[in-house]
């Protein structure tokens, strides 16, 4: 469906949410968006470049805050928080996969997977390390913990990327075209690895697409964008 207003069984709800930006002559805004997302659910943000995919994706992880309307999220209303308490919101309950996997050149694959958990749950190193094991085997990378990220593949870079942002348990999941880079039998993967995380922990999860690879996620809703406006 385009989208949907926010009711009772709605875990993160946008409420007629705007978001314009200006400047060296030209604007772009996001205009009156509501929908709502149970949990356990993937909701599918399809539309053409420029059409306000990556903003709203933005909002949703509370990277950026709406000029008007509400996000809310398990109730909370995270777009009133100031920016501190966004922050540690979106430590402990979000995990952004983003399409690019920006893994600092030169660090092992356990130290990336494991660095963002030593700020975000105060791990100790130890713990964390065990926690990055954990989330590397089960994105199909054991026993990569000491191999350096230069060393990988494109698609092993991406699992890791992957293993860092859900090593944290997170129940938001946003991705934003994280298989835009892939060839189909890798993205495949990183679908199916996304998905099946979703399942077994009952997690939202976002994900920007186009349109022609809206299919290969068989989302529980689809978000149609044009132009800043949710459309049918």
């Amino acid at each position: 469906m385009a989208g949907a207003s926010p009711d009772t069984e709605s875990f993160l709800e946008f409420q007629d949410v705007s978001r314009t930006f200006s400047g060296s002559g030209a604007s772009f805004s996001l205009e009156s968006i509501s929908f709502g997302v149970p949990r356990g659910a993937t909701a599918m943000i399809a539309g053409p470049s420029g059409s306000g995919k990556t903003t709203l994706l933005n909002l949703a992880a509370g990277l950026d805050r709406p000029d008007e309307g509400a996000i809310r999220y398990g109730g909370a209303c995270i777009s009133a928080m100031p920016e501190a308490a966004r922050a540690k919101w979106r430590g402990e309950a979000s995990g952004y996969v983003f399409q690019h996997h920006y893994l600092p050149a030169g660090m092992r694959c356990g130290e990336a997977v494991a660095a963002p958990l030593l700020w975000t749950r105060k791990c100790s190193p130890k713990d964390a390390l065990a926690r990055a094991s954990e989330a590397l085997e089960a994105a199909g990378l054991a026993g990569f913990e000491k191999r350096g990220v230069d060393r990988l593949s494109g698609g092993q870079r991406q699992r890791v990327a992957i293993a860092r942002a859900l090593a944290s348990e997170p129940q938001l999941v946003l991705a934003d075209e994280p298989t835009a880079q892939l060839d189909r039998e890798t993205a495949a993967g990183i679908v199916g690895l996304l998905k099946d995380y979703v399942r077994r922990t009952a997690a939202i999860m976002l994900v920007v697409s186009h349109e022609n690879q809206a299919g290969d996620w068989n989302a529980s809703m689809t978000l149609s964008l044009r132009d800043g406006k949710l459309v049918a």
